[in-house]
């Protein structure tokens, strides 16, 4: 039974409610496509400011600027960094 209601029966948590506080921030890696930009826009819904960490500006800017057209309360930033550039093996 545990596991039918781990996996299926439980509803999702809000985010927000258990670990937000006023002006709290998620940071997202990743976030202008896939999974990441799923998250930030489910953050985004639950009260979190969004911050996108990626390497593309111009994908981040349109997903930043979708987030405050939708949330007009939520506060966006973006980090433009490559990190494969930054360190060598």
């Amino acid at each position: 039974m545990h596991y039918v209601n781990r996996n299926y029966l439980r509803c999702e948590g809000n985010h927000y409610e258990r670990y937000g506080t006023k002006d709290s921030w998620a940071v997202i890696t990743g976030g202008s496509d896939g999974i990441g930009l799923e998250i930030s826009l489910q953050m985004a819904a639950q009260g979190f400011n969004i911050c996108i960490v990626g390497r593309n500006a111009d994908k981040i800017a349109q997903v930043l600027k979708d987030i405050s057209v939708k949330y007009p309360k939520i506060k966006t930033r973006a980090v433009i960094c490559d990190f494969a550039k930054l360190f060598t093996v």
